[in-house]
C-alpha cells in the first residue's frame, strides 16, 4: 500500500510540476513575443521620423 500511494504522490507532483512548468514556458514565449514586435515597432517608427522629416527637410529646401 505503501509504494502504491508514493506513486500516487509522484504522479500528482509530476503533474503538478510539468502544468507549472508549461505555463512558464507560455509566458516565456510571449514575453519574447512581445519584446520582437516591440523592437520591430520601434525600427518602424524611427523609419518614418527618419522618412518624414527627410521629406520636410525636401520640401523646405524648394
Amino acid at each position: 500500500m505503501t509504494k502504491n500511494k508514493n506513486r500516487s504522490n509522484l504522479q500528482y507532483f509530476a503533474q503538478a510540476w510539468s502544468a507549472w512548468a508549461f505555463l512558464y514556458f507560455i509566458l516565456f514565449k510571449s514575453y519574447c513575443l512581445y519584446l520582437v514586435s516591440n523592437s520591430f515597432k520601434i525600427k518602424l517608427y524611427n523609419q518614418y521620423k527618419l522618412f518624414e522629416g527627410g521629406l520636410i527637410h525636401e520640401l523646405c529646401r524648394r
